[in-house]
């Protein structure tokens, strides 16, 4: 709810609240944007798709609109999902990219994720803070 309420922030001025391994915009974006959209645009989608089984004009004049409300609305959000995944974020691509962020990164975007990994409450095991295996790390 903190992330909410302070999200307009966290996106304009690039403040940081401390999260778990996801963040609310990241939850909102999969439950409203992935599942509640597809739905909307499924079923609205079934009924253009099928005139023939008898329902008036006035449904598909509405299921047209439905339709395509929620699917510019879910065209709109996967760019805005894009450019925050690319170069919306500073490390953010690099991490789609490799697979891995560093511990800074990890502490300021996602703090509670990262102190529940470093002090073993979660296992790193298929969330790595570290570095790339490639990368040589100084002793």
């Amino acid at each position: 709810m903190r992330w909410l309420a302070q999200a307009w922030a966290v996106m304009t001025r690039g403040e940081h609240v401390p999260t778990g391994r996801f963040n609310a915009g990241e939850k909102g974006w999969f439950w409203f944007g992935v599942v509640a959209l597809s739905i909307v645009v499924t079923w609205s989608g079934l009924i253009l798709l099928f005139p023939n089984f008898d329902q008036p004009r006035a449904v598909m004049q509405d299921a047209w609109v439905v339709h395509a409300i929620a699917a510019l609305f879910y065209i709109a959000l996967s760019f805005a999902h894009i450019y925050l995944g690319t170069i919306g974020l500073e490390g953010s691509y690099a991490a789609k990219r490799t697979g891995y962020v560093d511990e800074a990164w990890a502490k300021e975007h996602h703090e509670y994720w990262y102190n529940d990994v470093k002090s073993g409450r979660r296992a790193a095991t298929g969330d790595p803070i570290d570095v790339p295996p490639h990368v040589t790390q100084n002793p």
